[in-house]
């Protein structure tokens, strides 16, 4: 799904860029190239997926002899040309954008402005200040799931506990021949 999903993710950012940024014939052409090689790469991806053992059967037959490739190392450098496809991709456009002439409506009410730019601001301190903690958080959230865990197993015995043996119904019971 990886292979398939960014190509497409991907494509559906540089049309967007294509109906922006249409009159300029040489971003027309870098978003067609970048296009064509993102779809290389996912297809690359694709087959590399299907094609990763020899014999194709080692993948869910480990009986058989065969090797496989180091999927470790595959997954490792499959990510550097999406770091690189994300990276052109954002500079793509900004030689146009430069180029705009437009006004700077966004600080001719600087009330206004420094309310949405002061609510940014914050919550970036949050996040970064949550994504710091996070690894020294880990400890903590493994616990409290071993909590949670233990929590559920001792609620589940209580309540067994408390309905009773399950019994048969008897034919006594009127319920035995499918009776009311």
């Amino acid at each position: 799904m990886y292979a398939i999903i960014f190509p497409l993710e991907k494509t559906s950012i540089l049309l967007l860029y294509l109906r922006l940024f249409r009159v300029h014939r040489w971003f027309r052409f870098v978003a067609y190239v970048l296009m064509a090689y993102i779809w290389m790469w996912g297809v690359s991806l694709i087959l590399v997926a299907i094609f990763q053992c020899n014999p194709l059967a080692y993948q869910w037959h480990k009986t058989i002899d065969g090797t496989c490739i180091d999927q470790l190392n595959f997954f490792r450098w499959i990510t550097i040309p999406n770091v690189v496809h994300n990276v052109v991709m954002l500079i793509t456009p900004t030689p146009v954008i430069w180029k705009l002439e437009i006004t700077t409506n966004a600080f001719t009410d600087s009330m206004w402005t420094s309310i949405q730019l002061m609510s940014w601001t914050v919550a970036e301190s949050g996040v970064i200040f949550i994504t710091a903690c996070t690894p020294a958080l880990w400890p903590m959230i493994v616990h409290a799931i071993a909590n949670i865990d233990k929590f559920r197993n001792q609620s589940s015995k209580a309540v067994r506990s408390c309905q009773g043996p399950k019994s048969k119904p008897q034919p006594s019971d009127g319920v035995w021949m499918g009776r009311p």
